[in-house]
């Protein structure tokens, strides 16, 4: 029995033998070991579509686009409609130390004049109600003008929503001078409704104080009030903070209000 045993065996290896030959003929050809080939492809459907498709393959291409338009965010409307994307304002105002600023803390500094609350919402939510003391500068304004691109915007609101559609504020730097009379070494707390975070995580506190890693927060939680924090930077303030929580922790807290809600 055992001399059969060795011809079956013997049958056996060269197959297998040929079949790494053909590998390796394959490898010549394509310039490339075909048995890395192999074990670095999942299929074409996974190479075609859900490699490129993973959040880590989105995020990496996110990164690319960004960089190649030197950190803005491309647009049919050109400089008309042009802004810094928020994968960079939250890079540099990571990398800068933004503080955030809880509503007491906030108010206390207001109201000692230490600092300037400056409110970013649009002009109409913020004089309905809004922080005592605080300031407006809005971030945002209603579409301006009747040209083309103006009626274009519009009309991509309306499409897609149920308000006329809003456009970047281009005399928000020139407002928020206006608050601190000039002076751009005056503390600055922005805010705006949300408040938005930086963090990339979340935290437990208490006895079992833990952090947790966020998948959806690859960047924090952006925010008009981060925006307009990073544009007053850009601007040569010099002492900026954020409100954490924004107006709505504000009315949480039970701080004082005025508007004409309040009348």
């Amino acid at each position: 029995m055992a001399p059969l045993l060795s011809a079956s065996r013997a049958l056996v290896l060269p197959s297998r033998n040929q079949g790494f030959a053909t590998r390796a003929r394959a490898s010549d050809r394509d310039g490339a070991p075909a048995a890395d080939k192999v074990s670095s492809s999942r299929g074409w459907f996974y190479d075609k579509f859900v490699s490129q498709n993973t959040m880590e393959a989105k995020l990496n291409k996110l990164k690319a686009d960004v960089a190649a338009r030197n950190g803005y965010v491309g647009s049919l409307f050109d400089d008309a409609f042009k802004y810094t994307a928020w994968i960079e304002i939250h890079r540099k105002l990571t990398e800068r130390n933004l503080v955030s600023l809880d509503c007491d803390e906030a108010y206390k500094m207001m109201k000692s004049g230490d600092a300037v609350l400056i409110d970013v919402r649009e002009c109409q939510p913020f004089e309905k109600v809004h922080g005592e003391g605080t300031k407006s500068a809005p971030l945002f304004r209603q579409i301006q003008g009747n040209d083309l691109k103006a009626n274009a915007r519009r009309l991509g609101f309306a499409l897609l929503t149920n308000f006329s559609g809003t456009e970047r504020n281009p005399e928000f730097v020139e407002k928020a001078l206006d608050a601190v009379n000039g002076d751009k070494n005056k503390k600055v707390i922005v805010l705006c409704s949300i408040g938005g975070t930086l963090l990339t995580y979340v935290e437990r506190t208490g006895p079992k104080a833990k952090k947790f890693k966020d998948p959806e927060r690859f960047f924090g939680r952006q925010s008009r009030s981060l925006k307009a924090a990073y544009e007053l930077q850009e601007a040569g303030f010099t002492n900026v903070f954020h409100l954490q929580g924004g107006f709505n922790e504000w009315i949480h807290r039970d701080l004082p209000t005025s508007g004409t809600a309040i009348d």
